[in-house]
C-alpha cells in the first residue's frame, strides 16, 4: 500500500505486537447505532485478513482506525423544516418563533438519524522502528488517530519530529540538485509556493521534475530573482526499504 501524504511521529518505545493487537482490539469498531451522529474504532488493516487488528511484516505493524458518519443533506432538513411550520402555522393559526422553530430541526434530524446513510473514511498507520507513520497530512486527522491509540494503549509516548531543515527548504534542494537523499526518489508531481503576501503557486503533475522549465522555477526563488517560489513540495515519494525509518 502507498502512502500518498505522510505524518512522522516519533516514538519514545514502540509497542509490542501482541499487546498492539489485544488493544487495538478491544477497541474494535462499531457502526453508530440509533441517534449518534458517527462512530470511530480499530479495524483490519488489510483485506485479506477481517480479523485481525494489526498486520505484521519485517518487524513493522499496520493498523486502521475507521471512522462511519450519518449524512443528513442539510437541504433535506430544510425542506422538512419548512413543509412542517407551514403545516402548523396552517392549522393552528400562529407563528413559529426562531426557539421553536430550531427545536423542530432537532427532532427532523432526531427522526432521521436511525435510517440515515453513512460515509466511511479510513486512516492508517505503521510502526516502523522508532516512527509512528500516519498515512495523512492533515495535522487533526493524524492527532486524532494518535488520542484513539492512546486511549487503546493506555498511553503511547510520540511526538513530532524537529528538524534542522525545514521540508520545504530540503525538498527545493533536491529539485535543484535533480535527485533526493535519504533513500527517496523524485517522482512526477511537485507543488511550488511563492513569499509574500500574495504567494503565487504553480503544480506540475505527471512531468519529469528534473526538466529545465521545472527547476527554472525553484532558481528563481533559489537566486533571489523577482517573486520566485520559495517552497517546493513533491507529494509522491517512493519510498523503499532504504529509507531510514
Amino acid at each position: 500500500m502507498w502512502f500518498k501524504q505522510l505524518t512522522p511521529f516519533v516514538l519514545l518505545e514502540k509497542p509490542e505486537a501482541r499487546h498492539l493487537e489485544e488493544s487495538l482490539g478491544g477497541s474494535w469498531f462499531v457502526p453508530p447505532q440509533g441517534l449518534d451522529r458517527f462512530s470511530e474504532g480499530f479495524s483490519n488493516p488489510v483485506p485479506f485478513d477481517f480479523d485481525r487488528a494489526v498486520y505484521e511484516t519485517e518487524g513493522r505493524l499496520k493498523f486502521c482506525l475507521k471512522r462511519e458518519e450519518k449524512i443528513l443533506p442539510s437541504g433535506t432538513v430544510n425542506t422538512l423544516l419548512t413543509d412542517k411550520v407551514l403545516k402548523i402555522e396552517r392549522n393552528e393559526g400562529r407563528t413559529i418563533g426562531r426557539r421553536e422553530r430550531g427545536e423542530l430541526r432537532w427532532q427532523i434530524i432526531d427522526d432521521l438519524l436511525p435510517r440515515a446513510l453513512t460515509n466511511t473514511s479510513r486512516i492508517y498507520g505503521i510502526f516502523a522502528g522508532r516512527y509512528l507513520l500516519v498515512d495523512t497530512a492533515s495535522r487533526n486527522r493524524s492527532e486524532n488517530l494518535l488520542v484513539k491509540l492512546r486511549e487503546a494503549l493506555g498511553g503511547l509516548e510520540a511526538r513530532l519530529p524537529h528538524t534542522k531543515q525545514s521540508p520545504g527548504s530540503l525538498m527545493t534542494e533536491w529539485l535543484l540538485l535533480g535527485e533526493c537523499g535519504g533513500g527517496f526518489e523524485l517522482d512526477c508531481d511537485v507543488a511550488l509556493r511563492g513569499v509574500g503576501n500574495v504567494a503565487p503557486k504553480v503544480r506540475v503533475s505527471l512531468k519529469n521534475l528534473t526538466d529545465e522549465d521545472v527547476v527554472r522555477h525553484a532558481q528563481k526563488r533559489h537566486d533571489g530573482y523577482g517573486a520566485g517560489f520559495g517552497m517546493a513540495r513533491p507529494y509522491c515519494l517512493c519510498i523503499d526499504r532504504r529509507a531510514d525509518v
